[in-house]
């Protein structure tokens, strides 16, 4: 059997946060994700505040230069 993909695992996360419903709107879908990075920095990181400022920066780079990632 295949194991999903990361994007597949949050996919997934973010659709059962959503209450398993696929018809939301981009805004919903991008609150749900902050939320999820959110409770998970808080999960696990011992300054949170700082690694979400670290995150941002990673993801706005690999926006920048999506074929560093694709």
């Amino acid at each position: 059997m295949n194991q999903p993909t990361s994007i597949q695992m949050i996919d997934a996360a973010i659709w059962q946060e959503l209450g398993g419903e696929k018809a939301h709107d981009a805004e919903a879908v991008y609150h749900t994700l902050g939320t999820l990075l959110s409770r998970w920095l808080l999960a696990r990181s011992e300054y949170p505040e700082m690694e979400a400022i670290k995150l941002f920066a990673k993801v706005r780079a690999y926006v920048a230069q999506p074929e560093r990632f694709l």
